[in-house]
């Protein structure tokens, strides 16, 4: 947007409207700030400068060129207030320059009426003046470089101007002598007010680019915190919060999110689950040794939306020449692993559509049956008609009727009776007791499962219906090795299918020989 510039270019030319405003309302403002004293002070120069012309014949003039520079000077004095709160039009510019340009042009008349009738040590007292006058004015006015040179244009052609005059209607060498001083001055004025504008012009294009750079950065900023999974948290020696992630303190439910006197512990520690509270005693712990601690993994049940997160937490001791000033650290969201984590963990043992046991963990428990102390049934339970279900109604309604047995072989289980989905639509229910298992006890649950599974099933819009065949082995009468009534049991189911389905066949050593 800023690129090298010429003299013409110290106003606002090729500059977008609100960088061009921005540059105007800051040249106003810089210049009123540091002007307003040196109006205040035309109050005592000008009538320091008609002492030296009264009694020379323009008494009047005196007089009335005195009050009309004093009164124009609080005039501007009081319009200021209101250019301060400029937007930085061009108008406002435009008004700025006219102010200053009659401001110059009074002291300039005043140097016109009372220099040409002094003489001696009044005239050297005058041009002192003046030239105070035009160093000061120029050197306030530089922070807006029209307004700056506009007062000094005025001053030094009409001081010069007046000098001259005086030099070729008297003769006299020493206003020759002014003349080209005031040029000399002007010139030197000029180039020192041209140079300070030019520096002040870099410098506000700098602190453009910088707020450029800045809003970017802050943009940035902001988006990272509301998607970032990590934030910088601080506390005071005595524990107190100086910043923390809004999202936190959300969870937390802090009031109104202020950080101000709230003991980060204590803010935890109310709001953490249970489960935390091993976490929380070594977060305590922690602070109270002023010592860096890593991983402390706190739940929280957030108020927000009732969810359970959770939030991985590390922090290290601050010290300033040995003093202990704090905690530093970050808190991160770890709600996302822990969830995987969970599942992870959740799917090794279960089912992940139905909930129950899955083929792990149901070898797991029947390596572990020892022959001289547990006795075991396992019936095998596969659904007749559940593939023409699946192709009929698709395999969102197979789930769907798949969870609905599972919640059938729950039903009436004992506290010592495991069921288990095993793959497709193969169950496994397992009887285990530490005394020997009835026949009749056997056959009721197995014909209580083929009832329940044939019973009619609504599945959102749809009624279906399938039934049961199952495949019955017992431990240790069958096998004296746990792991093998799987097989046993998947042998009898065979023999049920073929039989006709929908039946209960026991394991024997006929149907081991025959396979």
């Amino acid at each position: 947007m800023f690129s090298s510039f010429s003299f013409g270019e110290l106003g606002t030319r090729g500059l977008p409207i609100d960088v061009a405003n921005r540059l105007r309302r800051g040249q106003i403002r810089g210049t009123i700030e540091q002007m307003r004293v040196m109006l205040l002070g035309n109050t005592l120069f000008a009538p320091a400068l008609s002492m030296n012309a009264w009694g020379q014949g323009r008494d009047g003039l005196v007089v009335l060129w005195t009050v009309a520079i004093v009164l124009f000077s609080w005039w501007i004095f009081y319009s200021w207030t209101t250019y301060y709160q400029t937007t930085g039009s061009e108008k406002d510019m435009r008004g700025f320059v006219i102010q200053t340009f009659f401001n110059s042009l009074f002291w300039t008349t005043g140097m016109a009426l009372f220099y040409p009738v002094a003489s001696g040590d009044q005239k050297a007292i005058i041009t002192a003046i003046m030239a105070g006058a035009l160093a000061l004015g120029t050197t306030g006015f530089s922070h807006a470089p029209w307004a700056g040179m506009t007062y000094l244009a005025v001053q030094t052609v009409g001081n010069a101007l007046v000098a001259l005059i005086c030099g070729l209607t008297l003769g006299s060498s020493t206003d020759f002598l002014i003349f080209v001083l005031m040029i000399a001055a002007g010139v030197s004025l000029f180039n020192a007010t041209l140079e300070g504008a030019k520096a002040a012009r870099v410098a506000f294009n700098n602190h453009e680019r910088l707020s450029e750079k800045s809003e970017v950065v802050e943009l940035l900023l902001k988006d990272y915190e509301e998607q970032a999974t990590e934030w910088l948290w601080q506390t005071d020696k005595n524990g107190h919060l100086l910043s923390a992630p809004a999202q936190v303190l959300e969870m937390c439910a802090s009031q109104g999110g202020q950080t101000d006197s709230i003991d980060l512990v204590e803010l935890l520690a109310a709001n953490c689950t249970k489960a935390a509270e091993e976490d929380i005693r070594q977060l305590q712990q922690a602070f109270a040794d002023k010592a860096e601690f890593h991983d402390v993994r706190l739940s929280i049940q957030s108020p927000v939306d009732g969810e359970l997160r959770w939030i991985l937490m590390k922090g290290r001791p601050q010290f300033e020449r040995g003093a202990f000033q704090g905690f530093r650290g970050i808190f991160a969201d770890a709600t996302a692993a822990v969830v995987a984590e969970r599942k992870v963990q959740f799917l090794a043992s279960f089912d992940g559509l139905t909930a129950l046991l899955n083929r792990n963990s149901i070898q797991k428990k029947l390596s572990e049956l020892q022959a001289d102390d547990h006795y075991a049934v396992a019936l095998l339970v596969d659904l007749d008609g559940f593939k023409q279900v699946n192709d009929s109604y698709g395999h969102h309604i197979g789930d769907l009727l798949l969870k609905k047995v599972a919640e059938r072989l729950q039903e009436n289980t004992s506290e010592n009776t495991w069921v288990a989905r095993l793959g497709g639509d193969e169950f496994l229910v397992m009887m285990n007791r530490d005394e020997p298992i009835s026949a009749a006890e056997i056959s009721w649950t197995a014909q209580s499962i083929c009832e329940r599974v044939s019973q009619l099933a609504k599945v959102e819009d749809f009624v279906v219906q399938v039934s049961a065949s199952i495949g019955v082995s017992r431990f240790p009468e069958d096998t004296r090795q746990g792991l093998e009534l799987l097989s046993m049991s998947d042998m009898a189911l065979y023999e049920a299918k073929n039989a006709g389905r929908d039946r209960i066949t026991y394991f024997n050593a006929e149907i081991q020989n025959r396979l």
